[in-house]
């Protein structure tokens, strides 16, 4: 399902590749967005895999958002910059890694979601993503 914008009627969301190979973990915190070396946009972190992430923002970021993916569809740009922190009983890490949009979806009225999987990321970062994802997954 697609969902346009009043104002113009551009198409602001849609599917870009359909699939999931891990189980996701919840998680609500900062993550920005970077497009050639400049901060972009902040969003929030929902969940977190090996392979990926889901942040969620409101209308006005998606409408900045959508001309980004056009041009990732084009091939003119094929990745974001992110960044956002891990936090586990004392240990705290800032993750960077290059992202690749799979989905921008609209969740409820004035919140989308999009899904991106890491294309780029020092093992230091994945290391630490697969250990808070452990924690994050153990009974309490």
């Amino acid at each position: 399902m697609s969902e346009t914008d009043e104002n113009t009627g551009n198409n602001i969301s849609g599917i870009l590749i359909c699939y999931r190979r891990y189980p996701r973990v919840e998680h609500d915190s900062e993550v920005i967005l970077v497009v050639s070396k400049e901060e972009l946009l902040n969003t929030t972190l929902q969940d977190i895999s090996p392979d990926g992430l889901q942040v969620r923002f409101d209308n006005e970021t998606a409408l900045a958002i959508k001309p980004l993916l056009d041009l990732i569809s084009d091939s003119t740009i094929d990745e974001f910059e992110v960044r956002f922190r891990l936090s586990m009983p004392e240990q705290e890490q800032q993750i960077i890694a290059r992202c690749r949009p799979i989905y921008m979806m609209k969740i409820e009225q004035n919140l989308f979601g999009m899904g991106m999987q890491f294309t780029v990321i020092n093992s230091e970062h994945s290391g630490h993503i697969q250990k808070f994802i452990e924690y994050s997954m153990e009974p309490l």
